[in-house]
């Protein structure tokens, strides 16, 4: 049912799915896209990984897998026994190419004014099969959480081997990264087609159950960043082995995956009051408002307004060191919080708030082979940014049409994160500051 809906609404909403090839076109896209939000950092950046392959690898054509494979041959490691730089932004290149996919299928959406009635029609329908619609979200998970842990179980095994086979490993990881990116895709369309089919259900007064269905949308946007940090995990590992250096983690000591991370006690929005002190809980609800403010101390603090359309109350969320709209998090999003209660918050001007979790990462990788995996491709993408214990939906950006320019940053980690945190980032950044002084 879900397969058949979705497809009906991709065709009545107009939405194109983007070729995944990568050719030069589809830099161009990527390049024009990024320098289309003025965000001279991540132009930046994009420029510098551009310009190291015409003049280190003296390729022309845009091929990722063929550069890693050729940059994995040919460069040297550096003085302190690293990758080499362009090594890193290879990989780095490679993530924001998904990353951009991700967010230019989010967004792609043509005219469909003449198809209005038939998406309506097929929305009402949704409405009307809302208990298959949920049984078939949480099977189709299940599925894809699955079906990542099987691949990434390919990797283990080749981790876990005496020997490295290097062409095997790289026919392996463009077979995974293939699949990252069809998958990113999908997960892409159906946050879409989740969107309006959790708006439909509101329209329709059936606001407890849409919040079943965003709670799947958070889920799905939360494996879309465990593909794109398996990615840059996957494609990381073969460069430490291809250059024989020894990778953050080994097979050989660590089991592939651990317990599971820490869940707070369920409890309402209207509740959270109610709640002692300190209490370590896990709430839900649709984000009303994201700002970032600055605390007594002079911390940057970022703040989301999480709101029940059932009971219709509200309760701030927040957590120091983070702009969370640069993560994503966007008006309309779904979002899933894992934190301690705080009846007169230091980050809320005193207000009940919930502090997000950090996770105890350093402590998590050293108990499984996945999750240390995840947590190597921090210096492209972060799957738990600063740890956060967070979930949330994917949606579409708001723009200002008439002013053309981006308002909202549904896309932030695309526009706001450098290409990586390497050497490239650590020397812009050097000269950005050391030029204000």
């Amino acid at each position: 049912m879900l397969k058949e809906h979705l497809q009906s609404y991709l065709a009545y909403a107009g939405i194109k799915v983007p070729d995944l090839h990568y050719s030069e076109s589809a830099t161009q896209t990527i390049r024009k896209k990024i320098q289309k939000t003025h965000f001279l950092q991540s132009n930046i950046f994009l420029r510098q990984g551009w310009h190291t392959l015409k003049t280190k690898a003296l390729l022309e054509n845009t091929d990722w897998f063929n550069y890693l494979n050729f940059i994995s041959q040919q460069a040297t490691v550096t003085k302190d026994g690293q990758l080499p730089n362009v090594a890193q932004e290879l990989v780095g290149m490679l993530h924001r190419n998904g990353l951009f996919l991700l967010h230019a299928t989010l967004n792609q959406r043509l005219e469909r004014q003449k198809n209005e009635q038939k998406l309506q029609e097929l929305l009402t329908q949704v409405v009307e099969n809302k208990e298959e619609l949920l049984q078939q979200l949480k099977e189709n998970l299940e599925v894809a959480q699955v079906k990542l842990d099987e691949q990434l179980l390919t990797f283990y095994q080749l981790d876990l081997a005496l020997e490295f086979n290097q062409a095997d490993f790289y026919q392996k990881s463009v077979a995974f990264s293939e699949y990252v990116q069809a998958t990113l895709t999908e997960i892409a369309n159906v946050s879409n087609f989740l969107t309006e089919t959790i708006e439909a259900l509101q329209a329709d007064r059936k606001r407890s159950f849409s919040e079943k269905v965003a709670f799947y949308a958070a889920q799905y946007g939360t494996l879309s960043r465990h593909l794109l940090a398996a990615q840059a995990g996957v494609w990381h590992l073969f460069l430490q082995k291809s250059f024989g250096l020894l990778s953050d983690f080994r097979a050989s000591t660590l089991p592939f995956q651990a317990s599971k991370l820490p869940n707070g006690k369920n409890v309402d929005i209207h509740k959270v009051s109610q709640c002692n002190e300190d209490d370590f809980i896990e709430t839900k609800g649709f984000v009303q408002e994201v700002i970032s403010t600055e605390a007594a101390d002079k911390r940057v603090v970022g703040q989301v307004k999480l709101y029940d359309p059932s009971s219709k109350k509200s309760v701030w969320v927040a957590t120091p060191f983070t702009h969370l709209r640069h993560l994503g998090i966007e008006v309309g999003s779904y979002l899933i919080v894992h934190g301690q209660v705080k009846h007169q918050s230091d980050l809320v001007a005193g207000e009940l708030a919930i502090h997000v979790d950090r996770l105890p990462l350093s402590t998590l990788k050293e108990s499984s082979w996945k999750i240390a995996l995840l947590d190597s491709a921090k210096i492209y993408y972060q799957a738990w940014y600063n740890g956060l214990n967070l979930h949330w939906s994917l949606v579409r950006h708001e723009q200002d049409l008439k002013e053309a320019k981006v308002v909202k940053m549904g896309a932030g980690e695309l526009i706001y994160q450098p290409l990586y945190k390497g050497q490239a980032f650590k020397n812009y950044r050097k000269t950005k500051y050391s030029s204000k002084n």
